[in-house]
Order: structure tokens, then sequence, then C-alpha cells
């Protein structure tokens, strides 16, 4: 005689339990990454109501300032949602904390594009974005803005490439990122956790890098509001 079928709530009971299980097979793993990307995520999350007392003061600062405060919960949802074994969605988490950390520096200083996607549904491009504040004219803006040094990189567009490129195999379904097909399922997974760690630590650097490019005085602030990033990320 067969067992009864479970009803949702247990269905979801049980897969709690799984995850529950995973994540306590991520935390027994030594990783050295977790702890600075936990000071780092902190950082980011200082970083929102900073930038929302930044002069000029516009109808858009309090809006990208949120957005920075965006970034930061989805770098901590990547980080929770790998550690319950679903590398998968963390990756699509982590793309998304991408977009918008180059979003809030490319629509700070073009507001009209700013309103265009608030009001508009105008939708952003990610290698748009990354080839405009690598472009000589972006240069050139902040060369007259805040006399940034003509040897000093804005952003590290390969690295920001690389990271996206990977997150979004994941969100388009390349085959090669099925886990069903890999037999794991739900599993937990040494390699793929540590790896995810690796890159949300490679993502939040370069996007505090981008951050503090953009506003200098935005990271000697974050240095007194979070003292361990001083001390650990001396340089981001």
């Amino acid at each position: 005689m067969s067992s009864a079928r479970l009803g949702p709530p247990d269905i979801l009971r049980r897969l709690h339990l799984k995850f529950s299980a995973n994540l306590d097979s991520a935390l027994t793993i030594e990783n050295s990454n977790l702890a600075v990307i936990e000071i780092k995520a902190q950082a980011l999350g200082q970083c929102g109501p900073i930038m929302a007392q930044l002069e000029p003061i516009t109808a858009a600062t309090p809006y990208l300032a949120k957005v920075a405060e965006e970034v930061f919960a989805d770098v901590v949802s990547s980080v929770y949602v790998a550690s319950i074994g679903l590398v998968r969605p963390a990756h699509m988490i982590l793309r998304r904390a991408l977009e918008l950390g180059v979003a809030v520096i490319y629509l700070w200083d073009l507001p009209h594009l700013f309103w265009g996607w608030k009001d508009c549904d105008q939708d952003l491009v990610f290698s748009e974005m990354i080839d405009h504040l690598e472009g000589k004219n972006y240069r050139a803006f902040l060369t007259r803005a805040i006399s940034l040094p003509n040897d000093r990189p804005i952003l590290d567009g390969k690295s920001f490439r690389r990271i996206y490129r990977i997150a979004s195999n994941t969100t388009h379904g390349k085959l090669a990122t099925h886990k069903v097909v890999s037999g794991d399922g739900f599993d937990h997974d040494e390699t793929e956790w540590t790896g995810h760690m690796a890159l949300v630590d490679e993502a939040i650097t370069q996007i505090l890098s981008l951050w503090f490019i953009r506003f200098p005085k935005l990271s000697a602030d974050i240095s007194l509001a979070v003292p361990a990033y001083s001390r650990v990320c001396s340089e981001v």
C-alpha cells in the first residue's frame, strides 16, 4: 500500500530541513572569504545613507541612494541563498546586484536616463553602462568634476564583464549550469559554495571600487563607519 501523498506544507518543511542541512555543511567549511565578505557587505550597507547626503543633492539622489542599499540587500541574499545549496538562484541575485551597483554611478551623472528608467520603464543595458563608464567622455567629465588623475582607472571592466558573464550564463539557462543535469539536485556542493563566495567577494570589491572612485569622500566616510573595513580591505 502506497504511503500518503505529502501536502504542500509538508513538502516545504522537508525542503526547509534539506536547506538547513546544506547551511550547516557550508558553515563547517573553512572559508576565509566569508569574514572578509561580511565586512565588505557592512561597507556596502553604509554607502547608501552616506550617498544620500552627497552634494549637490538632486531630485534623483534619494532614489539612487536607495538603489545602493538594494545592492547591499542583494549581496546578502545571494550569500544566504548559496549557503543553503541554491547556487544557481544565488548567481541570478548577484547579477542583479552587479547591474544595480553599476547603475548607481551611471545614472547619477545622467539624470535624464535615470528619470527615463524610473518613470518611463526604460531598460538599462549592462554592456552599454560599462562602455560609457570606461569611455573617454566620462573620464573627461570626472577629470573636471573630481580631478581624477589621468593614470587612475575608473573601473575594471574586464572583471565586471567576467562576473556578469558567469551570472548571465546561469540566468539564461546555459546547459553547463544545470544542477539537475549534474545529478546534484538540491545537494550542497563545496566547490560551488566556495566558488560563489569568491565571485561575491570580487563583485563587492569592484562595486565599492567604482563607488569610491566616483565619490572620493565616500571611502573615508566608510572607513569611519566600518573600522574593520580599513583593517582588512585597505585597498578595494
